[in-house]
């Protein structure tokens, strides 16, 4: 579910406090649609270098070119299947965050040519896409892309030691293992944190390791005694 919540991204994909002066928060408002920013019904720093338009519902963005300081855009957790192209307003750009959207795995969908030509550009976090987790997409963009820092969940082909079995009948039931193999990575993330007080791992820390962390946590546990009943 790219709309999940995710509790080691609580906080790790805000660049700036909202206190900030130049920090523009427009997260979590139920937003469909902007007018072109800025306006009188978006009010915003005149020299904004931050602007967060997370967990809103948009799937597409006005002309940017008012903002003429933004370095870092925060789209996540929106309906983007296409990363707008008026990010072209914006020539000083430097880290465009769009996790946990529907974009879809291809070069016009990501906009490649214009993000080719935003020379500020140093990130670009696509995580949590399920149609940009392919092997092959993420070759493509660091060849197209080299002096970007691409961020995507690779997902296909399956990282080595990802899964045992390539299906519920290829596994011993019986193994704790097998019986965690059906869940998202991100819910084994948060059995780490919820069940055993752990820090959240850092996101590109691979399923393979968060699986044997969590393993080797529950192998830990001392046995619980049964209780008899009379």
């Amino acid at each position: 579910d790219n709309h999940g919540s995710m509790l080691c991204e609580a906080s790790a994909d805000r660049d700036r406090p909202p206190s900030s002066p130049d920090y523009a928060d427009l997260s979590e408002r139920k937003l469909r649609a902007l007018s072109p920013l800025p306006n009188p019904l978006v009010p915003l720093p005149a020299q904004i270098v931050h602007l967060d338009l997370s967990r809103n519902e948009l799937f597409d963005l006005p002309s940017l070119a008012a903002l003429t300081s933004l370095e870092t855009l925060d789209l996540s957790r929106n309906w983007f299947q296409t990363l707008p192209s008026t990010i072209s307003d914006v020539p000083t750009i430097k880290v465009i965050r769009a996790s946990h959207n529907m974009l879809r795995g291809s070069q016009p969908a990501l906009i490649v040519p214009v993000l080719a030509g935003l020379h500020n550009l140093s990130v670009l976090d696509i995580r949590f896409n399920q149609k940009c987790g392919h092997a092959a997409l993420a070759a493509t963009l660091s060849s197209l892309l080299p002096s970007v820092d691409v961020q995507l969940t690779v997902c296909f082909p399956r990282p080595p030691d990802a899964f045992v079995g390539e299906s519920p009948a290829d596994r011993d039931a019986t193994l704790l293992r097998s019986q965690l193999e059906p869940w998202p990575t991100t819910m084994l993330r948060r059995r780490l944190v919820a069940d055993f007080g752990q820090s959240p791992l850092p996101p590109n820390v691979p399923r393979s390791e968060v699986m044997s962390k969590l393993l080797s946590l529950y192998s830990s546990e001392p046995p619980r005694l049964a209780v008899a009943v009379s």
